[in-house]
This record gives structure tokens, sequence and C-alpha cells, in this order.
């Protein structure tokens, strides 16, 4: 099975799409994971396939781990670019997501993520604060928050803080010295 889905990523290398996407399906059929469902969404997208790509998150939204459709409905978006309607549904998915479970991180996380595509920076800021009074170590936020923070000029202190924190935690790692 997953030579199936390493066939795949090698035909999509060589351009052969038609040829990709009969091995997604494929891997789809014999696995019949909600990864390889995602897959097969993101790949869509990276066509242009758009309205094939969010039915299948559309439908994997109440079978799969929200996070990984998440992840799949956020590149769906970095796709498309700015497209209001793509964002919407994507939106949509995320908010129904924390109403049902306000205190998980990862939906919010996502929706920052969103926010940022949609360059509702202080929207995203929320949502990463948020993130930390839930995970008050959660690296990614950290990074993301004094990124954002240093990127509208607002409380650069904080952003520096956040950074160094980060680095305190789990030592020099590129992304975090980038942000700093």
């Amino acid at each position: 099975i997953a030579g199936l889905r390493s066939t795949a990523d090698l035909l999509v290398s060589m351009e052969q799409y038609e040829a990709a996407e009969q091995m997604y399906r494929d891997y789809i059929s014999q696995s019949g994971s909600f990864d390889a469902h995602l897959q097969l969404a993101v790949f869509l997208a990276q066509l242009g396939r758009i309205t094939e790509a969010l039915a299948i998150c559309d439908d994997q939204w109440a079978k799969a781990p929200g996070d990984a459709v998440a992840r799949a409905s956020l590149a769906i978006v970095e796709c498309v670019g700015d497209q209001p309607k793509v964002q919407q549904v994507v939106e949509q998915h995320l908010l129904d997501s924390i109403r049902q479970h306000p205190r998980m991180a990862w939906q919010k996380l996502s929706l920052a993520r969103l926010r940022e595509l949609q360059n509702r920076y202080p929207d995203a800021i929320a949502q990463y604060r948020d993130v930390l009074n839930i995970e008050p170590h959660n690296l990614w936020a950290m990074n993301n928050l004094a990124y954002d923070l240093s990127l509208v000029q607002q409380d650069l202190d904080q952003a520096l803080s956040l950074i160094n924190q980060g680095i305190q935690i789990t030592g020099p790692l590129p992304e975090l010295l980038d942000t700093r």
C-alpha cells in the first residue's frame, strides 16, 4: 500500500498527473485511510480542482481527526490564494470544530493560520494568544505570535520574550532564530 503513495508522489514529480491521480485513488481503495483521502484532496487542489478537493475534505471532517483535515484544508486555501469562498468553507468547519471543542489548541492554531492567509493579523494574534492560554509552551503558537506581532509592529517586547522562551525550551532551532 505504501508503494502506491510513493508511486503517486513520483508520478507527480514527473508531471504525470493523470497516472498520479489513479495511484492516489488506488491508495484510497486499498488503504481506506483518511490520510489517503486528504492527500488526494491536496493533489486535486494543486491541479486547480478545488470543488473536488473541498468535497473530499467536507466528507472527511465527520470521519477523520480534525487536525489532519484542517491541515489539508489549509493546504487547499494556500493553493488557491485569495478566494474568499474557499476560505469561508474552511473557516466554517474550523469555527464549528472550535464550538464543539473550545479547549483544543490545534483548532485555534489552524484558525490563526487561516487568519494569516486572509491578512487578518489582529485576529491571528488573538487566536495564538488563546492557544498559549491552553498550552503555554506551544512552540508553534509562540513562534507565530512573535512573528505576527513583529509584522504589525505591536508588543515587540512580548514578541522577543516569546522567541527567547521558545529557544530556552527547545534550543536554537532555525525557525525560532529566523523569527528572532
